[in-house]
């Protein structure tokens, strides 16, 4: 399984190439549709990280909260 950081890497390089030759192909809405599939895939994984970083964040501030009390 690949890294964070090499699978944005991959996307980003996928949906560059995708975009870069979509102009030299005769099927240019299916090179731009898959840089598209691409690009939605780095925006998920950014999203679940994201999200996961909220509920660590938030599931260590209620631990220290709870310790006060």
């Amino acid at each position: 399984m690949l890294g964070r950081a090499a699978a944005l890497d991959y996307y980003r390089a996928q949906a560059f190439k995708y975009i870069w030759r979509c102009r030299d192909k005769d099927n240019t809405t299916e090179d731009l549709e898959k840089a598209g599939y691409y690009i939605n895939q780095a925006i998920d994984l950014l999203k679940k990280e994201t999200a996961w970083q909220a509920q660590f964040y938030f599931g260590r501030l209620i631990e220290k909260l709870e310790q006060q009390v």
